[in-house]
């Protein structure tokens, strides 16, 4: 459930507690390439290091969906306690 709470909320919605969860809005006028998609993976992993020390990022599949310009992400984690592997899949919508 964290997770789910970081990554849906926007930096700064949180008063007290600003810095928390994720600013996409930066990414929205970049042009939709593996790069970029490279870059929000890279962006959310350090966001979700930096908030959910309770869980290691494993591995991400990272894929541009061209027809609904977005980025699909599929994080693989691991809770740090009991070693239980889980998914959480992210998508991301940069614009027309």
């Amino acid at each position: 459930q964290s997770l789910y709470r970081l990554l849906g909320t926007e930096v700064g919605e949180i008063p007290y507690y600003r810095n928390y969860g994720l600013d996409l809005k930066q990414f929205v006028q970049k042009p939709l390439t593996q790069e970029t998609a490279k870059a929000v993976y890279k962006y959310v992993e350090d966001r979700i290091n930096a908030f959910e020390p309770r869980v290691s990022v494993i591995d991400a599949i990272t894929e541009v969906d061209w027809e609904q310009y977005s980025i699909i992400m599929v994080y693989t984690m691991q809770v740090i306690k009991t070693g239980e592997v889980f998914t959480v899949p992210f998508v991301v919508p940069i614009g027309a």
